[in-house]
């Protein structure tokens, strides 16, 4: 190609994009100062999270570098917050609340900050009067919003009962229950504290209603105010409650247990009874055993091999479901069913008896420990049979034949040399329980049932076999002695109904037609039922009580810091908590949905995590309005090096996210997700300029343009188009002399924007040499800093000495941080290849840049 070819076509080239440019007016660049701010800023966070395990000294990095860019937009209060959480993390509490009262006068109305804030100042006071006093003062302060003033006055609250002041303890704890219901700490403490005095069933469940109006998608809770039902005897109500902490459980990425499935059976047997119960557990495994033998059908009718495959048989529930449903088929009366159930149970529990064994691998003190547990098992499954009055002759059998073994057992003198016979003990008073039980039942009417009763009443109190008190309460009523047994009964059924025996226990006293042990019932039951039925639908349909909102312009500069205009509004008919585990979560994730094709850029998608933690609740009505910066980490990193590219992106921001492994971030319990409009970045025309222009406008441009030539310079090193090994770094030398000549003969800001924008060596080989010069000429505390953090990968390099020479503390502290670090081995931005292409250090064919191609 000749030189007035090449001149020709770059004629034609700034035509085309002056034309461009015309028809789509670029968004305005970002002020140099914010971008400097907000540049440095974000080297600052990458540096940071491309750390493994950020140590306390890689934190104080971030919060120093922050501390600097601060110094272009000292009252940007979403700097000023990173800032912050950096300090805190490096365990710099001085520092961190230094910083935090310079947000206070940016942000007077940051709850969470003022708490903070005056929380530490009671503690640096010596006397606890004197701190009661202080708080005394703050609580009568009404400029000080009453969210904070009940944290105060839970604070006081404990730190009166420290001094053994009862009296004022619960009158603070009072008030600050008063003050904000939403304080759930406050409301969780009142509630412990009743109930430790002694407080009624009553009582206890308006303070657990209270608790969950501070936080109604708390599963905790619901799981709390389940089990008190339960317990009180109100299981209709009970079943509410479970069905809420379930469903709220599943939000949050924790699929349902088998135990809280038959925990949710067994409630609804204490509710309306077993009809129908039995049969709706057994439906799922004779579907099954069905479609098996559909399949061994279709297989033999087509002359396959069938051998070694799973029969119909095989298919067994776990020994857990077979037993509940032996227990309801018994309890509504249905022998057959009841007598499948056991079989189920028997065959299960073998099954599961027999992988334990297999799982020992021949180890033969394992094997012993799951022979020991085999017969505990096999004596508690005759036990249960024996209540549910199935296979009398076959348990009757297993019994025999189990005692006979445990009898060669305890006379083996091989295993007794090695095992002490109290570890075998258990067992074997297991298999005597069996024995006397059925031993009891066979002496109906004769004149040993007084001293069999004696026998197993006995075994009861001594607590020989826990299932002792069933075997005695269920062979007094074989015995007709009814009233004996009622108390027993009671007792079985009050320590959990909910449990398998409590619902048995339940049963047999409704069986008897006698009252029902539960005499708080009826009136947990109303007072439950007066717990608001919207509460129960915040679960299911959280956008009917709460809105999220995200807002940005439709069009960016490459060169903008993406900040978006993020709204949280209550809409429920009470005050809602605000925080990071509360009702209104306050973590946000920010996930860039890309409609561009940037193919090279899938990292652009990695999200980013913010926080809106200004404020303690939202009341009915009221809003939280703050500013997010969306591009903090590698997305806007990555936006801005596609700036040879037209791109078009929608935030989606995540409320209180969850990770599913198939699914990928979810919104949490009561949690939205809302997304920006379409966001529209168009190509700097800067890209396709030759290469002359591009030199000439580093050296000659207003300092404010600088920032987009060096993104554009940027785009065409590591952007979507850079070929894979990487530019050739020879073409690029004029330019690279030109951006080394400005940063010498500029500002420090220009300076700044300068290093925060351009790549360094380690992704692109063709800035070596504008690396060196930054490295040599950086010589503020600001410059000096961006320098060594993006530039600075050998820790012996010069700048180093001149940093540890610096006035500026700052400086000399960072420099010295950075430089051990990298001594030691570790990543900093400087040595950090995972951006951009990758770079081929072998020398070959020089390819011809689509951009930025300089002209000889």
């Amino acid at each position: 190609m000749t030189r007035m070819y090449r001149l020709a076509l770059s004629l034609v080239l700034v035509a085309s994009a002056s034309l461009a440019a015309r028809a789509h007016a670029q968004p305005r660049p970002e002020p140099l100062d914010d971008y400097a701010a907000f540049g440095l800023g974000r080297i600052a966070l990458l540096d940071l999270r491309m750390q493994g395990d950020p140590t306390s000294d890689d934190y104080r990095i971030a919060m120093l570098a922050l501390d600097l860019a601060r110094t272009y937009r000292p009252e940007e209060p979403i700097l000023l917050r990173r800032q912050i959480e950096a300090a805190w993390s490096a365990g710099l509490d001085a520092r961190a609340l230094e910083l935090t009262r310079e947000l206070i006068k940016i942000e007077p109305a940051d709850e969470v900050a003022l708490l903070r804030i005056i929380a530490t100042g009671i503690e640096k006071i010596q006397t606890v009067e004197e701190r009661l006093a202080a708080y005394d003062r703050l609580l009568g302060a009404q400029s000080i919003s009453a969210a904070v003033r009940s944290r105060l006055a839970l604070d006081a609250s404990l730190l009166a009962r420290e001094t053994g002041d009862e009296e004022r303890f619960v009158d603070l704890l009072a008030r600050a229950t008063e003050l904000d219901s939403t304080n759930k700490e406050a409301a969780a403490l009142a509630l412990a504290y009743y109930s430790q005095a002694g407080g009624d069933a009553v009582g206890r469940l308006e303070l657990m209603a209270n608790l969950l109006l501070a936080d109604p998608v708390d599963p905790n809770v619901h799981t709390q105010i389940a089990d008190h039902l339960t317990l009180g005897g109100a299981f209709e109500q009970a079943i509410r409650f479970h069905d809420h902490a379930q469903s709220l459980l599943m939000v949050g990425g924790y699929p349902p247990t088998e135990e809280a499935a038959l925990r949710r059976v067994r409630l609804t047997w204490l509710a309306f009874g077993p009809d129908g119960l039995a049969n709706e557990l057994e439906l799922p495994l004779l579907q099954e055993r069905a479609r098996v033998q559909q399949i061994l059908k279709l297989m033999t009718q087509r002359g396959e091999n069938t051998e070694g495959l799973q029969r119909p048989a095989d298919i067994l529930p776990p020994p857990e479901v077979a037993l509940l449903r032996m227990l309801l088929a018994d309890a509504e009366g249905d022998p057959t069913a009841a007598s499948r159930a056991s079989e189920d149970l028997r065959g299960s529990t073998a099954q599961r008896l027999e992988q334990l064994l297999i799982n020992t691998q021949g180890d033969r003190n394992q094997a012993r420990e799951v022979a020991l547990l085999a017969a505990r098992v096999r004596a508690e499954t005759a036990i249960a049979m024996i209540l549910s009055g199935v296979q009398d002759l076959l348990v009757r059998d297993d019994a025999v034949r189990a005692n006979q073994a445990m009898e060669r057992a305890m006379t083996d003198e091989a295993i007794l040399g090695e095992v002490d016979p109290s570890i075998i003990r258990p067992a074997q008073e297991y298999l005597e329980l069996v024995s006397a039980l059925l031993s009891t039942i066979d002496a109906v009417g004769t004149p040993e049932a007084d001293a069999k009763l004696a026998d197993l009443k006995r075994r009861m109190d001594e607590r020989t076999a826990p299932m002792a008190p069933l075997a005695y309460v269920y062979a007094l009523l074989v015995h007709g002695r009814t009233l004996e047994a009622l108390p027993i009964l009671r007792g079985i059924a009050r320590e959990d109904p909910a449990n398998m025996w409590g619902a048995w226990a339940h049963q047999q006293l409704i069986d008897l037609g006698v009252g029902s042990p539960f005499p708080d019932a009826e009136a947990l039951t109303k007072n439950s039922r007066a717990i608001p039925a919207w509460l129960d639908r915040m679960v299911e349909k959280p956008e009917n009580y709460m809105e999220i909102i995200v807002r940005t312009a439709p069009e960016e500069h490459v060169t903008s810091i993406t900040r978006l205009n993020f709204t949280l509004r209550n809409n429920s008919p009470i005050p809602l908590a605000v925080g990071p585990s509360s009702p209104i979560n306050s973590r946000i994730l920010l996930s860039p949905v890309l409609d561009a094709d940037l193919d090279r850029l899938t990292p652009v998608a990695i999200p980013e995590v913010s926080s809106v933690d200004t404020r303690l609740r939202l009341m009915p009505g009221e809003r939280l309005e703050t500013e997010v910066w969306a591009g903090a980490g590698l997305a806007g990193w990555y936006l801005e090096a596609a700036g040879n590219r037209t791109t078009r992106t929608r935030w989606r921001a995540l409320q209180g996210f969850i990770y599913a492994q198939r699914a990928g971030y979810l919104p949490g319990p009561m949690c939205l997700s809302a997304e920006t409009g379409l966001i529209t970045r168009r190509p700097l025309p800067e890209v396709n300029f030759p290469g002359n222009r591009i030199a000439n406008r580093f050296i000659a441009d207003d300092p404010a343009v600088i920032p987009t030539i060096a993104a554009a310079l940027k785009a065409g090193l590591i952007g979507p188009d850079t070929p894979p090994n990487g530019r050739e770094p020879e073409p690029f030398v004029p330019i690279m002399n030109a951006a080394a000549h400005r940063f010498t003969e500029s500002d420090e800001v220009v300076r700044v924007c300068l290093l925060v924008t351009l790549p360094n060596a380690k992704l692109s080989r063709a800035m070596a040499p504008f690396d060196r010069a930054a490295l040599d000429a950086a010589s503020s505390a600001i410059d000096l800093i961006a320098a060594l953090l993006t530039r600075a990968s050998d820790p012996e390099d010069p700048a180093f000495a001149r940093a540890a020479e610096h006035e500026d503390e700052r400086v000399r502290e960072l420099a010295s941080l950075l430089q051990t670090r990298l001594r030691n081995g570790g990543r900093s931005y400087a040595n950090f290849q995972g951006f951009g292409p990758p770079q081929s250090q072998a020398s070959g064919p020089k390819p011809a840049p689509s951009m930025l191609t300089p002209t000889p």
